[in-house]
């Protein structure tokens, strides 16, 4: 399952995905493939609570993203 969202979220704050794998301390390879959904199948809690830190939105958003697949 890709990760629309996560990816319009990077996009929408004009991020590259080498800028968001250099903030979670991760290569640019790995990021892609959880944003591409062929890595963490689900996101672990600390890794979903340093993406809510970076975007500046609640875990409760992440979860009904990874649940919903909503954007």
């Amino acid at each position: 399952m890709a990760r629309k969202w996560l990816k319009e979220l990077r996009t929408s704050k004009g991020l590259t995905q080498q800028r968001m794998a250099d903030m979670l301390g991760m290569s640019r390879q790995y990021y892609h493939l959880i944003e591409s959904g062929n890595r963490k199948a689900t996101l672990d809690i600390d890794l979903a609570a340093e993406i809510a830190h970076i975007f500046r939105i609640s875990l409760k958003k992440i979860y009904d993203n990874e649940k919903g697949g909503q954007a």
